[in-house]
Order: structure tokens, then C-alpha cells, then sequence
């Protein structure tokens, strides 16, 4: 399962004071994708929502794929850390790995 966070561009900001991300989930041996928008993007929020909306969803994956070029790679090795899930790291920007 591929994941990382998008924004569009600058970072969008609410009037309660949340960034415009969205963290981006696909799998691909069942072809999902799914976007969730966190409110914040500590590693306990974005560990939360991944199990809410990815894992307890559709399923336990066996593998993470993170972008090597991703500001937020440590951010999910933490995640997938802490979850025990394993995890793989990408060369920067190889999108098709």
C-alpha cells in the first residue's frame, strides 16, 4: 500500500486553524484508493486516521510504500513503526515502484 500526504500547493488553512492536507492511501493488489483529510498531522492523528480509514476499513496491508522525496517519510516510518506494519522506502520520485 502506497502512502503519503498531499496538499495543493500552499498549505490551505481553516478558519479553525487546520492545514489542507490529505493523506492518500492506495493499494495496489485490490486497486483502492482512498483520501482522508486529517485535522493535524502529528504522527498519534495520522496513525489514527490510517487505522480508522485504511486498515479497519479494508483490510490489514502487509507492506507500506513511502516516497523517499516525501517531507513526511519519517513521519510514516514512525507510524509504521509504532502500528508494526513494515514498511519500504522508494528512491526519490520513483512513482512506479
Amino acid at each position: 500500500m502506497h502512502v503519503d500526504l498531499w496538499s495543493p500547493g500552499d498549505v490551505i488553512v481553516d478558519e479553525k486553524g487546520n492545514k489542507g492536507y490529505l493523506l492518500n492511501s492506495m493499494c495496489e493488489i485490490t486497486q483502492f484508493a482512498i483520501a482522508t483529510p486529517p485535522s493535524n498531522i502529528t504522527l498519534a492523528h495520522l496513525a489514527t486516521k490510517f487505522m480508522e480509514h485504511v486498515v479497519l476499513t479494508f483490510g490489514m496491508c502487509a507492506v507500506v510504500v513511502l516516497d523517499d522525496g516525501s517531507p513526511f517519510k519519517g513521519v510514516f516510518k514512525e507510524m509504521c513503526d509504532i502500528l508494526c506494519i513494515k514498511y519500504w522506502v522508494l528512491t526519490r520520485s520513483n512513482h512506479k515502484g
